[in-house]
């Protein structure tokens, strides 16, 4: 059989290819938020409409004023969310990788000082079949955070009517104007990793800086989470 040039070229490819055997793990990994339920705390609103929902349609009573304060019209709602995370690992090699590790961090921001931080994670150890799946689900995190509210100052005498002003003694304050700061924690993101013979072999993260905060450098792999202790209580 004649040896065309192209096909020359083919069989040292194919011949360097079956002698080129990579030594790692052929794992890959995702993620995603799951339980998602971000919606206001109407706890407060829903007890001061009770009473009339109860009452006869010709009975009902005009709504008392709410009082003057943090509380008022116009003061950021507090908003509740309850996560977990589901991590799917995947062997898309041929070879059976027993033993692996999976660690996860999932990832809160502080709304007043806008860093990242950690607010759960665990460990999970899985024993992938070949081209096989495993999927990891963390217990659920629940967290509550407000967003900065800023108030129109009222304008003064003589000005135009209808302009915004903050609530009376409220986040506004009596000098009219003062936003009404973040709080809280809300919920943002993850990180994994997934780790063999002591390499991160897999990984996946929403924002590159999560790394930093797990204390991941390079291959190296991120802290385990260790839940805070309970009932120290507040000083």
């Amino acid at each position: 059989m004649k040896t065309t040039p192209s096909r020359l070229l083919f069989l040292c490819a194919l011949s360097a290819g079956l002698a080129v055997h990579p030594v790692r793990a052929a794992i890959e990994v995702s993620a995603e938020l799951t339980q998602n339920r971000e919606k206001p705390d109407k706890s407060k609103d829903a007890k001061d409409g009770a009473a009339e929902g109860d009452a006869p349609a010709g009975d009902k009573k005009p709504a008392a004023p709410k009082p003057a304060g943090g509380g008022g019209a116009g003061a950021p709602k507090p908003m509740n969310q309850d996560k977990a995370l589901k991590v799917t690992i995947r062997n898309v090699g041929s070879k059976a990788e027993a033993g692996t590790t999976v660690r996860y961090w999932m990832m809160g921001r502080d709304m007043k000082t806008m860093k990242p931080t950690v607010l759960g994670g665990g460990e999970s150890s899985v024993n992938l079949t070949p081209n096989g799946t495993e999927t990891v689900i963390s217990e659920p995190v629940k967290s509550t955070f407000t967003t900065r509210q800023v108030f129109v100052a009222s304008p003064a005498a003589g000005g135009k009517a209808g302009a915004a002003k903050p609530p009376a003694g409220g986040a506004g304050g009596a000098g009219g104007g003062k936003p009404a700061e973040a709080s809280g924690v809300k919920i943002i993101g993850y990180g994994v990793q997934v780790i063999k013979d002591g390499k991160v072999v897999s990984e996946s993260f929403t924002e590159p800086s999560f790394k930093t905060v797990v204390g991941s450098d390079g291959t190296k792999p991120g802290e385990a989470y260790k839940p805070k202790e309970k009932g120290g209580g507040d000083k």
